[in-house]
């Protein structure tokens, strides 16, 4: 396979994940997304070494769905959540849309902080499941607005 075949085990609410199985997109609740793992993830790599994406969102994005992945289900539950799901790939190609997404760098900041934070909730919760990321992708797309005004640079000498 893509990856080395290693089973992760996370107790009895999240099944065991063969990287293999998953990376090729053949293991069970497999969504449209991580169809092939190793090609979002090569996809996404590319699109920020050309400089087609800005490295702010898809970096607070997955730190934070991490570190609320961590906090709501466990060490263990980090990488089965991370990898099998839609979340690289929206992470990669649906948040880091130039058109829907916040123009300033601490928008940027906290529109990926709100994405994490969003679908690392409805995956916890087992809201939704697998579709619970869209639905966070347009969550957190009413917000985009609302940060670019909270954040727009001030012309010298106006006051907030």
């Amino acid at each position: 396979g893509v990856f080395a075949l290693v089973a992760v085990s996370c107790g009895s609410a999240i099944p065991a994940l063969r990287f293999g199985r998953t990376g090729q997109g053949v293991a069970a609740g497999v969504t449209a997304g991580m169809s092939l793992l190793f090609c979002v993830l090569i996809g996404g790599v590319s699109l920020l070494c050309f400089g087609i994406i800005d490295y702010v969102i898809p970096l607070t994005s997955v730190l934070t769905f991490v570190i609320t992945i961590w906090a709501g289900v466990g060490v263990k539950a980090i990488i089965p959540y991370l990898f099998s799901g839609s979340f690289l790939f929206a992470t990669f190609f649906m948040v880091t849309d130039p058109t829907t997404n916040p123009n300033t760098i601490w928008g940027k900041f906290f529109y990926g902080l709100l994405f994490g934070v969003v679908a690392g909730l409805f995956r916890v919760g087992f809201v939704l499941g697998e579709t619970g990321v869209f639905v966070a992708v347009l969550i957190v797309n009413l917000f985009a607005a609302m940060l670019d005004k909270i954040f727009a640079p001030r012309p010298l000498g106006v006051r907030r």
